[in-house]
């Protein structure tokens, strides 16, 4: 279970009317996982796990806490832009499998729309790695085919993708990204 406590000493909200764990809360409230926890415990142990790595890049935060929200939420694109700024925007639009009118895109089109922005904004990758791992850790809770296809997905495409871009990754951050790509590594070998 998510330590609430502990993420409401995070002070990144501001210069919002309303605190972002609050929004994220309401936004979510209606979405659970097929554990049965509220979705957005997804969001906050990615966060609380970037912190626990000593990263503390605003845009990296944000972005990971919010990453889903444009394929989850009835959000627009202009009221998240409002919001939380056009970085973080990009950053999580770059992320969600959507389209520019909020269509979900053909797996194919994502992977290239992903491709081409982690040359553009490097943290996308580092949320999407993550990501990556935070799915993995919590797969068991899918039916059998589709941790299959889901380990598949991260061994084909992300795995290599992580593997291969390394380089982007701001050397103060390089050592914590490739110890994260072998535990991904790890995970998808189990």
């Amino acid at each position: 279970m998510i330590d609430i406590l502990s993420l409401e000493k995070i002070s990144l909200c501001t210069n919002f009317d309303q605190d972002v764990f609050c929004f994220l809360k309401e936004k979510y409230s209606w979405i659970h996982r097929l554990s049965g926890e509220p979705w957005y415990y997804h969001p906050f142990r990615i966060m609380k796990e970037i912190i626990s790595s000593d990263v503390y890049d605003k845009e990296i935060l944000w972005g990971a806490l919010l990453h889903d929200i444009l394929e989850d939420t009835d959000i627009s694109y202009q009221e998240f832009e409002y919001m939380f700024g056009r970085q973080v925007f990009d950053i999580v639009n770059w992320l969600s499998n959507l389209d520019t009118n909020k269509n979900k895109m053909k797996k194919s089109d994502y992977f290239l729309k992903f491709r081409s922005s982690i040359h553009a904004e490097w943290r996308i990758l580092f949320i999407k790695l993550f990501d990556c791992l935070d799915n993995l850790r919590t797969i068991n809770e899918l039916p059998v085919e589709r941790q299959i296809r889901f380990k598949e997905e991260k061994r084909g495409f992300y795995l290599e993708v992580f593997r291969r871009n390394v380089n982007i990754i701001p050397f103060l951050y390089r050592d914590i990204f490739l110890s994260k790509i072998d535990e991904l590594n790890w995970l998808l070998g189990k």
